[in-house]
């Protein structure tokens, strides 16, 4: 069993990854930016961070105290994401995942594609990524 990994993020796709993820390490760190959420992951036998990228008011390396990091939020704040950057270059995390958003691509019928050109596309999402 590995040691640690850190989930950024405990919504819809982030609490249950890490609930899966506590089968395979012993500490699964995880992030929300509440108080009664973070009893709630407690309760689940994860380790609850209150973390914030928009306002850092608390040291984020405990949190980042992992070799793999999963960035699961959706905040569109370009500067939160380099300062979020800077606490990583700090920490010991070797490993980024970064799940991405499908709001970059334009609102229309079709289908989607990695490759499709964004190029004309102004949306925070797409610079973060």
């Amino acid at each position: 069993m590995d040691k640690s990994i850190s989930v950024l993020g405990s919504g819809w796709l982030g609490l249950p990854l890490a609930r899966l993820l506590q089968q395979q390490f012993s500490q699964v760190n995880i992030s929300t930016r509440s108080t009664e959420k973070s009893n709630q992951l407690e309760a689940l036998g994860l380790t609850p961070f209150i973390i914030d990228i928009e306002n850092f008011t608390d040291n984020i390396q405990p949190f980042l105290q992992s070799e793999t990091l999963i960035v699961n939020i959706t905040g569109k704040n370009i500067d939160a994401f380099k300062s979020l950057l800077q606490e990583i270059e700090k920490s010991p995390v070797k490993k980024v995942l970064f799940t991405s958003s499908t709001g970059v691509y334009p609102q229309q019928a079709g289908v989607c594609y990695e490759s499709d050109d964004l190029s004309h596309v102004d949306h925070p999402l797409l610079t973060i990524e």
